[in-house]
Parts: C-alpha cells; sequence; structure tokens
C-alpha cells in the first residue's frame, strides 16, 4: 500500500528530462511532447509558430474532469507521468 503524503519535487529540474525528440515531421517544429498533447487534448490547441500551444482542453483521469492550458503544467503532467509539460 502507497502512504498519501504531500507531493515534494525537492530537486526536480525539468532541463534533467532533455529526452524528446523532433517528433514525427521534423521541420513543424513540433516535439514528442506537443504531439501527445495535441493528440490527447479534447478540445485541440491552437499550434503557432515553433509549435507554441495555445488553448486547448484535456481530460484529466485522476481530476475526472477537463483541465485547460492554465492547469496543465499541475494536471496534464502529473498525466504524462516524469516528463511534465514545458510551460
Amino acid at each position: 500500500m502507497l502512504p498519501i503524503a504531500t507531493e515534494d519535487r525537492t530537486g526536480y529540474q525539468r532541463s534533467s528530462f532533455r529526452h524528446w525528440n523532433t517528433g514525427a515531421n521534423p521541420s513543424d517544429g513540433c516535439n514528442t511532447r506537443a504531439e501527445v498533447l495535441v493528440a490527447e487534448a479534447v478540445q485541440a490547441p491552437e499550434i503557432g509558430p515553433r509549435c507554441t500551444l495555445t488553448g486547448g482542453l484535456w481530460w484529466s483521469y485522476y481530476d475526472e474532469r477537463e483541465v485547460d492550458r492554465g492547469t496543465t503544467s499541475r494536471r496534464i503532467a502529473a498525466a504524462l507521468g516524469p516528463h511534465g509539460i514545458r510551460g
């Protein structure tokens, strides 16, 4: 059984995880992380220059509710595991 505890990100640095590749189409600027966000969106975000994502909605299986871009760093990151989300 896992204990319930407050999340502790002490020592976590996103820069330690530089594994995102260039994605299926290297010329569009979307890395794998962005491609997953677009593919998993309930309402697709707009894709801007250099694959900047704006807007969008995702379903959080952990919270059983839709979350928007303002909550992705907290909620979608958890859904994707240790890879996190670029803000």
